[in-house]
């Protein structure tokens, strides 16, 4: 890893470490099967926010990520108890992983917008019965009001663009149900989450704005897209909606939970 790229990992990390205190994280877990003694892999773990709270309610944790410098911080904030393994998720070699009785991945699925041959990769080595509980945004970008229809057309092409060339989903929230059901999986119900961050009504007070704006500083493919002079406009026409009193949200946080078929 260069210099650069250190410092850029640095950077997300303590940026990822700065959003936790939005995400709902506890009221997601609550939904979740009974957890004390069992085995769940945490795909995407990042720096172990999950995974910290999962090994807290009694789970023995393996998280997988492809950020070393994240690895180690989950290392540092998680007990010894919790395993971490470094690999690419859209490659993953399930032999690498022990036979587990739930899998979480929060905020990764969006990375594959062909998803589904990832995730029966995933659950290829869950036990039978196992469960799986995935979390993605829906909407991220186009689902803020009253932002101009310009603009709302602008994110769309956008999203198209990302899907197609494979870089990411902005809409696998809302995609995620059915993707269960192609790899075959049981039981899948779907909830939708506010998040004072990227789900919320009203005025976004000062440090959420800021967050936003260090969220379009890390875009290099939005703002190649657009180019420089249309990207920043575009940016500053969001920040300014989210900014309104009258803003209202139609993005979510998605949970969706399934089963592994006994």
């Amino acid at each position: 890893m260069t210099e650069r790229d250190r410092d850029r990992s640095e950077d997300q990390l303590a940026e990822y470490e700065a959003q936790d205190r939005w995400r709902d994280w506890d009221a997601l877990l609550d939904r979740l099967p009974s957890l004390r003694g069992r085995t769940v892999l945490d795909l995407g773990c990042g720096p172990g926010l999950v995974s910290a709270r999962l090994a807290a309610r009694g789970v023995q944790v393996v998280g997988v990520d492809r950020n070393a410098a994240f690895l180690a911080a989950a290392r540092r904030r998680c007990p010894p108890s919790c395993r971490f393994l470094e690999a690419d998720l859209g490659d993953l070699d399930t032999r690498d992983l022990p036979r587990a009785d739930g899998l979480w991945s929060s905020f990764a699925a969006a990375y594959f917008p062909d998803f589904a041959p990832v995730l029966k990769r995933w659950t290829s080595c869950l036990a039978p019965g196992a469960w799986i509980a995935l979390v993605e945004i829906d909407d991220l970008w186009r689902g803020h009001h009253p932002l101009p229809a310009e603009v709302r057309a602008a994110f769309a092409a956008f999203a198209d663009h990302a899907r197609a060339t494979g870089e990411y989903d902005c809409r696998m929230g809302r995609r995620l149900g059915a993707v269960c059901r192609e790899v075959g999986l049981a039981k899948v119900s779907e909830s939708r989450w506010r998040d004072p961050e990227l789900a919320f009504d009203g005025a976004a007070p000062p440090e959420i704005l800021a967050a936003w704006r260090r969220r379009f500083a890390r875009l290099p493919a939005m703002k190649a897209y657009f180019g420089t002079r249309r990207f920043g406009e575009i940016a500053e026409t969001f920040l300014e909606t989210i900014a309104r009193s009258d803003h209202s949200a139609t993005a979510a946080v998605v949970m969706v939970q399934a089963e592994r078929p006994a």
